[in-house]
């Protein structure tokens, strides 16, 4: 480390790119196949019920295409773990130029923060995930990187990082508001810094605007859906649904407007993802595709009629979340994923038996392990950031406005999945393997100071021996007197 984390800067006109980007390009290939050890330990990357909706060959409405044309260009027409492995070198090459951001120089350092995502994280999880989920965690550490002052990070690696931002965002609908809130978040902390905030302000929008413009012209071309996240309406009707307030709105409103909703509102699971997923009247009639503006509409009426209650069911629906840990979601059986079985076998024969035999498929992954050890990590992390953020920095230096977006930005993602979809413990842990990089950050800086602080005291007591020893020298003898 150079410097102090979060102090050092190098000066405007040093280029950044030479030494800095040879650190990147060695980290990233060692961490490849670090971060990648879930899927190798399973035989098989991991797989989840939506995969079938990216993986498949035509998207659908409710399904952001971006992360399913990502998917299939990173496997093409070799094995599925190649996915995997672009995942990885994605995400330790966002992690790279994050903490080099910081002032974290040395190739050590890095691979130190490396190996402890990989170890005590939830990120190999979400890397050998085929799901956009993996790149929530990201969105923090862009945003970071985007709202640095100049000199900081090297324009030349400030495009690549703008183009990941744009993709992340493009991935799953729920990055986008996520996005949008954590971007304001630092374009005030930017503005409060005073220098010259118009560069930053503009490269964090940048990849929020590419991102709508890119999902309003990809629903265009291929749903006729003049709109940027078309079923938007379609998760939080079933959200409403399950915490009651829109049957209640719905039983009240049916005598007089007849909604397609109205004969079956006994029959409606009290489940968010039964009314989506599941055969039953929300899906037979149409809510998450024809009758989205019908459920646009019960969406508004019903925060109009019950604006406390649902705010009360957020809050509750959000609190529960963040107490989510586990990755039972993650590494569920076989059993969970009927139609993956067929895409997969058009894809490639020779993987459809790696998936067969794969220890998710096989039902022994380990569920165990994550369960037991991801809260204890979570909670220590925490409070190592939390204590540095509090009692030894304060909140203006450069560690404590990325350890503020991280913490923000779990909160922020909580918030969201769980006012738009649903209690499930993936939303969350999908953001927990921040908590272990920042608590490293810390961890490196205290290391730092620690170092400097043993140097600066060696070195007062060596001059302190030294001047002691000149005091001990006798006098040279005097010639005898004459």
């Amino acid at each position: 480390m150079d410097d102090e984390v979060g102090h050092a800067s190098p000066p405007l006109g040093e280029p950044v790119l030479d030494r800095g980007l040879l650190r990147t390009i060695a980290t990233v290939t060692v961490a490849v196949p670090v971060l990648g050890w879930v899927a190798w330990w399973n035989g098989f990357p991991l797989v989840y019920p939506d995969s079938a909706a990216y993986l498949r060959a035509f998207p659908v409405v409710y399904r952001s295409p971006f992360y399913g044309w990502f998917l299939r260009a990173a496997a093409g027409h070799g094995a599925t773990a190649h996915a995997v492995g672009i995942q990885a070198a994605i995400v330790a090459y966002i992690v790279s130029v994050t903490v080099r951001a910081l002032g974290v120089r040395q190739w050590g350092t890095q691979a130190f923060l490396t190996a402890t995502l990989a170890l005590v994280s939830t990120l190999p999880w979400f890397v050998a995930l085929l799901m956009p989920d993996v790149f929530a965690g990201t969105i923090p550490l862009l945003i970071f990187v985007l709202t640095r002052p100049a000199g900081r990070v090297s324009r030349v690696e400030l495009l690549p990082v703008a183009v990941l931002a744009t993709a992340a965002v493009s991935f799953h609908a729920s990055h986008m508001p996520l996005y949008a809130i954590l971007a304001i978040l630092a374009t005030l902390a930017v503005v409060r810094r005073g220098s010259n905030p118009s560069g930053p302000i503009m490269l964090v929008a940048m990849p929020l605007l590419l991102a709508a413009i890119a999902g309003l012209c990809a629903n265009m071309t291929l749903f006729g859906r003049v709109a940027i996240l078309p079923a938007k309406d379609s998760f939080l009707l079933a959200r409403l649904l399950a915490d009651g307030s829109a049957k209640r709105y719905l039983a009240a409103a049916c005598p007089r407007e007849p909604f397609a909703l109205c004969p079956y509102l006994d029959d409606l699971p009290n489940d968010s993802d039964k009314l989506l997923w599941e055969t039953g009247a929300f899906r037979s009639l149409g809510y998450l595709d024809s009758r989205q503006s019908e459920a646009g509409r019960i969406v508004a009426a019903t925060v109009r009629t019950y604006p406390g209650e649902v705010a009360v069911a957020s809050l509750q629906n959000i609190w529960h979340l963040l107490a989510r840990s586990d990755l039972d979601d993650v590494t569920g059986s076989k059993r969970w994923f009927g139609q993956l079985d067929r895409i997969i076998a058009r894809r490639r024969r020779s993987e459809l038996a790696a998936y067969e035999v794969s220890r998710q498929s096989s039902g022994v992954l380990g569920r165990d392990i994550p369960r037991r050890t991801i809260p204890y990590v979570s909670v220590l992390c925490l409070a190592i950031v939390l204590l540095r953020l509090v009692r030894l920095r304060g909140w203006r230096d450069e560690l404590s406005t990325l350890i503020s977006l991280g913490l923000a930005g779990i909160v922020v993602n909580a918030a969201v999945m769980a006012s738009v979809s649903g209690v499930q413990s993936r939303y969350q842990t999908r953001m927990l393997w921040v908590l272990p990089l920042l608590a490293g950050c810390c961890i490196v800086e205290w290391a730092s100071h620690a170092a400097h602080r043993w140097k600066e005291n060696g070195q007062s007591e060596a001059n302190v021996v030294s001047d002691r020893a000149s005091q001990l020298v006798l006098p040279p003898p005097q010639p005898p007197a004459a």
